[in-house]
């Protein structure tokens, strides 16, 4: 009989052991390597043993979170850190990523855990993506586009702005060329102050494409003009608006 009850508590003790590592396994915040059906399990697992996280799915339902940029270019063995922003303190899991050409991983937490750093790395070149999502919550997905290549991206991707600076009154409207050789989609503006000038592009004619500025308020600011695919491919310009 004490041979049994013993028998029965090691036996026990094994199952608990399994238990416990098992959660162990599955408590992680990155999945490098699992796919959506396999992050599905592994969360429905997960919520059956945490009855507390699962009944917080309410309390989640609402919450959001970005990831940006949401696309980047690397040179194969470079490293470059996104940022993950939140609007509520929960575990984020890194899925689908191609390990061939990129490796992506969690870096540093903010102390109020609603900021945190992605780092990826570029491994051999290629075209990719990997996605970002929240615990429990696996329909809140978002993609990032990676796009690895081999030495530094073509010079001739490099948008160029025929000048530097440019003066206007408020109301009137200036153009300058922009000369870009790579995808038309990919030229994009940012400008600093949207409350002194705006700016938009216009019609192409081969690599060179009008930019339309107008001024709206006296002041200062700059116009930036860069590639969607590597925003460090980049032209400025000056933009002075008088009464």
């Amino acid at each position: 009989m004490k041979k049994k009850i013993c028998l029965l508590l090691c036996l026990l003790f094994v199952i608990l052991c399994t238990v416990a590592m098992a959660d162990t396994k599955i408590d992680a915040r990155v999945f490098p390597n699992a796919n959506y059906r396999e992050y599905v399990k592994l969360s429905e697992t997960l919520g059956n043993r945490e009855s507390g996280e699962k009944a917080n799915q309410e309390i989640c339902a609402n919450a959001t979170f970005k990831v940006s940029p949401k696309e980047i270019t690397l040179k194969v063995g470079e490293t470059k850190t996104l940022k993950l922003k939140a609007t509520i303190s929960t575990t984020y899991i890194i899925f689908d990523t191609n390990k061939k050409l990129i490796e992506a991983k969690f870096g540093k937490v903010n102390a109020d855990k609603l900021t945190m750093e992605i780092i990826v790395k570029g491994l051999k070149a290629g075209d990719t993506e990997f996605g970002v999502t929240r615990l429990f919550h696996y329909d809140d997905v978002v993609k990032v586009k990676v796009h690895v290549v081999d030495g530094s991206a073509p010079k001739a991707d490099v948008p160029k702005i025929s000048k530097k600076e440019l003066s206007m009154k408020i109301g009137k409207q200036k153009t300058v060329t922009v000369t870009f050789a790579g995808t038309k989609t990919d030229l994009k503006i940012k400008v600093k102050n949207k409350k002194i000038a705006s700016a938009e592009i216009g019609s192409w004619s081969g690599n060179k494409a009008k930019l339309k500025i107008k001024g709206l308020k006296s002041g200062n600011t700059t116009i930036e003009i860069y590639n969607a695919k590597d925003q460090s491919q980049k032209a400025t310009i000056k933009v002075t608006v008088k009464k």
